[in-house]
């Protein structure tokens, strides 16, 4: 006996599971912020990034570095900043924060060129703000000498963001839900 439930992946997908699911174009939105970083500070651009347990933020990454390297630059340890939480799960918020912390203001004193930041999600792009202010750079940003980039809206002033239609996902999500209640359980 097989029974079937309606349901509708959000803003994630399994390559090998046929369901249906919805997301925005997470590479496309990286290319995007990509080119904007790069016109402005060349190759001195940096992703932070968490590691890539998720599609969201692997389509994120490689759209980075598909556009960084189609631009005509060779991909660097200086442009990549892995935020390694894999083991902080079950940790509270301010070991968290710490880790976050750490690992960028690591990574900027040790490529002190970067002017470019792109921060695959708000919550890097808020703890960098911290970390920019902490090495007394935020007057770069606003003298417009650095850049940055967040994936979703990390509600800080001078950082540009990429904005999901989260209203337009969850109407094609319901949508999906209801052919699937009516029966149609093909994968889309």
């Amino acid at each position: 006996l097989s029974q079937k439930y309606p349901f509708v992946f959000q803003d994630r997908y399994f390559p090998t599971i046929p369901a249906s699911y919805v997301v925005c174009d997470n590479s496309g939105g990286a290319k995007q912020a990509t080119r904007a970083l790069i016109k402005c500070c060349r190759e001195e651009i940096a992703i932070f990034y968490f590691p890539l347990f998720n599609n969201a933020i692997s389509d994120r990454y490689n759209g980075f570095c598909t556009e960084f390297t189609d631009a005509g630059y060779t991909l660097e340890s200086k442009n990549q900043c892995l935020i390694d939480d894999s083991d902080l799960f079950y940790s509270d918020n301010g070991v968290r924060f710490n880790l976050i912390f750490e690992t960028i203001l690591a990574h900027l004193k040790r490529y002190p060129s970067i002017r470019g930041f792109f921060a695959t999600n708000a919550e890097i792009a808020q703890v960098l703000n911290i970390v920019l202010h902490h090495c007394d750079l935020w007057h770069k940003i606003a003298n417009d000498e650095y850049k940055v980039v967040s994936f979703d809206n990390p509600f800080l002033q001078g950082f540009d963001y990429i904005k999901q239609d989260t209203s337009r996902m969850a109407a094609e999500a319901v949508r999906l839900l209801y052919k699937q209640i009516d029966g149609d359980f093909s994968p889309q």
